[in-house]
């Protein structure tokens, strides 16, 4: 079975809507509600896979919230999802190793293939685009 994939997204059905089309495909997901719980979640599963929007109601992004778990303990690949300009994106992500963008709108069947792609290649995969 692949690995655990924590979901986080201040908007909560599109959360739960990314967690349910992963979990379909054999995915063990855990949806962060509220996102302040992504510390915990990571604790208690251990996840291999962040998937994360980069646009986050309060002071923090996605980016910010990444870093975070990387001060926990977490080294696994994001998946940095946003309806904002991939150009701003690629200033942001080079705060944060091992991310990629995804833009929003998405097709599930992407998500789905490059959320498997990360997990398989052992937390590697392709290079972030």
């Amino acid at each position: 079975m692949p690995g655990c994939i924590l979901v986080a997204d201040d908007e909560k059905p599109f959360a739960r809507l990314i967690s349910r089309v992963l979990c379909r495909r054999g995915f063990d997901c855990r949806v962060a509600e509220p996102v302040d719980h992504l510390p915990r979640l990571y604790d208690e599963t251990r996840a291999q896979l962040l998937v994360i929007d980069w646009l986050l109601n309060g002071r923090k992004t996605g980016i910010d919230r990444a870093l975070e778990l990387r001060d926990v303990g977490f080294r696994g690949p994001v998946i940095l999802v946003s309806g904002v300009s991939e150009a701003r994106l690629r200033i942001e992500q080079r705060r944060l190793d091992r991310c990629w963008i995804l833009p929003k709108p998405f097709a599930p069947s992407t998500m789905v293939h490059l959320a498997d792609r990360l997990i398989r290649n052992g937390n590697h995969g392709p290079d972030p685009t």
